[in-house]
């Protein structure tokens, strides 16, 4: 039996009996622990009541009040945490089972505990548009994904990833609730006026616990150099929070800026539409970048951001790009691109990861993510948790997607498609169930993941199940084949991925599509 299980923001040492939680160890009695610890090595198992009551009162008779006792304080605590959620499930007469996904791990292998054990944890809101003008909004979006990349580059802190801080755009927000959710102990907020070819930026720097305002300014510059207002707020942030900064790791923050206002602007617009999905805006977005380039061609995020458009391109059907090679040499290109522009980009060694991966070179593409990884400790790169699966390493990349999961505690939903991947590839279908089918839910159009579902659902019996996942594979892609998945992705380890194709043989896709595409 393995040693650690991690679930949600939770993670429990099955040694010890010990709960650690977002904020420290969970004070839970010796009984709560007894049943936690039942209940969490078999996820999503029925558990009887009778087995429940040996475990947590061995050779004693009690009644079963007891036991509904029990586990209603023990939901009540699991729940009352920053992301807790509800994990144990009542089947009615029966027993009860404990749902969602859950890492076994015979070593620690980092993750939930406390926020603020070593480094303090923060979030940036999304800074306000004060002037109201909705066309404007893309420049302060723009200004906070900016000091969130900057602030990430330092290894003292633990920064919220962007998607997450976004998901309060626009709204009112109580402070404490938000660190609450984000499992973080500061927030920035801010805001941005536009008055002619001025911009005023008003930021705040809030301590969660007590809502105390730690610091606070205001800066009043022309358009064209907000670039050193963001590395002045980011520079007092930091300042604030971390007691002791090396002069290496403040220089990280500090970027040369476009030479022209306009080609940033025009940068900002399209990374405002590439966070729609629609082919449209896709496009749209795409012009934007090429004309960045075009305005200032040492300008090396929009080339990254360029590298990761053709990927995108590459990968699913949106124009006739889809599955050329000579769009994925685009991508290498643009990516290698924004490395000799910026050779300390992490978003350039990150999407160059991603090609080299694709390109079947698998182990260059690891350590092009380990070079992000350095640049910017703080970055949410959940697809280098795919990648390691690939390379043999599913219980690292377990432990990549975890720690990706509180860096973004609002992640893509893909994610968790690549959570049921990596335990595909160790054997545990039934782990793999919750995620694969919490991604098909909220990406109904990421083949990947009915893929998984499938061979999953066809190893554990839930034969109806794995047909419609199936149906599903193919409504996405007509000319789908298990061989085409095959060579797309190079496993080392090719124990897991057989069981896989045995499955998906199983459940009725093909060998072999009547098309042959160019993988």
């Amino acid at each position: 039996m393995a040693r650690f299980y991690t679930f949600g923001p939770f993670r429990l040492d099955a040694a010890s009996d010990t709960l650690v939680g977002p904020h420290g160890t969970v004070a839970l009695g010796q009984r709560a622990c007894v049943l936690l610890r039942t209940l969490v090595t078999q996820p999503g198992v029925l558990i009887s009541k009778s087995t429940l009551m040996d475990a947590a009162w061995p050779g004693l008779a009690v009644e079963e009040g007891n036991l509904t006792v029990q586990i209603s304080a023990l939901r009540r605590t699991l729940a009352d945490a920053p992301r807790g959620g509800q994990w144990i499930g009542t089947v009615a007469r029966r027993g009860y089972r404990f749902i969602g996904e859950v890492q076994e791990s015979d070593r620690l292998l980092g993750g939930p505990g406390p926020a603020s054990a070593d480094r303090p944890s923060i979030a940036i809101l999304p800074f306000e548009n004060a002037g109201g003008d909705p066309e404007k909004s893309y420049v302060s979006d723009g200004v906070t994904a900016d000091i969130i990349i900057a602030l990430s580059r330092f290894s003292g802190l633990l920064v919220i990833a962007a998607n997450s801080s976004f998901r309060y755009r626009g709204d009112q927000v109580d402070v404490r609730t938000v660190a609450q959710e984000l499992g973080v102990e500061y927030v920035v907020q801010g805001s941005i006026r536009h008055s002619g070819d001025r911009i005023r930026i008003s930021v705040q720097l809030i301590e969660a616990a007590t809502g105390t305002q730690s610091w606070a300014d205001r800066y009043e510059c022309p358009a064209s150099d907000v670039f050193a207002v963001q590395d002045d707020v980011t520079g007092c942030i930091v300042g604030v929070l971390v007691a002791q900064l090396t002069k290496a790791e403040r220089d990280r923050t500090l970027r040369k800026p476009p030479e022209s206002w306009r080609a940033y602007d025009v940068y900002l617009r399209a990374t405002d539409r590439s966070r729609q999905w629609d082919r449209e805006a896709f496009l749209a977005g795409e012009r934007w970048l090429e004309q960045a380039v075009a305005l200032d061609p040492s300008f090396a995020p929009a080339y990254a951001l360029m590298a990761e458009c053709q990927l995108s391109a590459w990968i699913e059907p949106k124009d006739h790009r889809y599955r050329d090679p000579a769009t994925l040499d685009a991508a290498w290109r643009l990516a290698q691109a924004a490395m000799e522009r910026d050779p300390l980009l992490p978003a350039a060694h990150a999407a160059f990861g991603t090609i080299l991966h694709w390109r079947g070179e698998t182990d260059e593409a690891i350590k092009s993510y380990e070079r992000a990884l350095e640049l910017n400790p703080n970055s949410a790169q959940f697809f280098y948790g795919h990648v390691l699966a690939i390379a043999g390493r599913p219980l690292d990349g377990l432990g990549v997607l975890q720690r990706s999961m509180r860096l973004d505690p609002f992640f893509n939903p893909m994610l968790l498609g690549q959570l049921g991947h990596c335990y595909i590839m160790l054997g545990n279908e039934r782990a793999a169930l919750a995620p694969l089918r919490e991604c098909a839910a909220r990406a109904p159009r990421w083949r990947p993941t009915f893929v998984w579902l499938a061979a999953a659902c066809m190893r554990l019996g839930l034969v109806d199940e794995a047909h419609a996942a199936a149906t599903r594979v193919l409504e996405i892609e007509p000319d789908f084949s298990i061989d085409a998945w095959r060579r797309l992705h190079p496993y080392r380890d090719l124990k897991g991925p057989e069981r896989m194709y045995e499955a998906l043989r199983a459940v009725g896709l093909p060998d072999r599509s009547s098309t042959s595409i160019a993988v």
